[in-house]
């Protein structure tokens, strides 16, 4: 008699366990499904290159006047396709081949509609503009966003991290990890002084005046030569110094460079 208590114990806690991850697997929203599925209009292309410009207003706590040039080939023949960028964020306008092109949003999904069929093996691209109030880490890196901080100087101190969020929290992409570009190039300008770091190798770091923001900017330009996934594009902006030296190894000579926060 006890060991069919036990059993019969065991069994109705293997069955509310059962029926617990049962209910959570189900509990799926339009809003998920949006962007986890793989669809036609998401599957019917590849993206190849993101050239990506950002200008972060850290008075703000903005983006202004940003864009990604995706950069893809055709998989299929579609005359629609699939972005992604948070429904916070603002999309100004879609270029394509010298036109603006015609879009819906519902929830983070951006729906794009083509004057013309492309054609399966076609190399193509589109430049989205956006702006907006990205969201605001509220624990990060875990519970992801944008970081805007000070340091113990006073100076701007800006960081994002957006892994389990999705990069489209901050930039219009195709927010799903099968598909990475080969390669990217992600510019970005900040307010003079502050110093801006990225992903890959920077390839250019210039001031100039900046009509918008009506002050000296800093403007960096980094270049990623290899696969890279969405969510580990990422920015940090502050009052960095720059530290380098050349190593000779193994009859190699090899650039390194630190930057530090002072």
């Amino acid at each position: 008699m006890k060991k069919v208590f036990c059993y019969e114990k065991k069994s109705l806690i293997l069955l509310f366990i059962y029926f617990s991850f049962l209910g959570i697997a189900q509990d799926y929203s339009r809003k998920d499904s949006l962007r986890g599925n793989l669809t036609e209009i998401r599957t019917c292309y590849d993206v190849t290159f993101y050239d990506l410009f950002v200008m972060v207003d850290e008075k703000e706590k903005s983006l202004e006047k940003s864009y990604n040039i995706i950069y893809f080939t055709v998989v299929s023949d579609f005359d629609e396709l699939q972005i992604d960028l948070a429904l916070n964020m603002e999309v100004l306008l879609i270029e394509f081949e010298g036109v603006q092109l015609e879009y819906s949003r519902e929830f983070d999904a951006v729906f794009i509609d083509f004057p013309r069929i492309l054609k399966k093996g076609e190399q193509a691209n589109i430049k989205v503009w956006y702006s907006g109030y990205p969201r605001q880490a509220v624990n990060a890196p875990w519970d992801g966003g944008f970081s805007w901080k000070k340091d113990d100087n006073g100076n701007p101190w800006i960081g994002v991290s957006c892994q389990g969020l999705g990069a489209s929290v901050w930039w219009p992409c195709k927010d799903h990890q099968s598909d990475e570009p080969d390669s990217m190039r992600i510019t970005c300008t900040a307010r003079y002084p502050s110093k801006i770091i990225s992903n890959g190798d920077l390839r250019k770091d210039t001031s100039e005046w900046n009509q918008y923001f009506n002050s000296w900017v800093n403007v960096s330009e980094w270049f990623v030569s290899y696969p890279i996934n969405n969510y580990n594009v990422t920015l940090n902006i502050g009052d960095y110094e720059h530290f380098s030296e050349v190593v000779y190894f193994r009859k190699r000579y090899f650039t390194y460079g630190l930057l530090c926060l002072t």
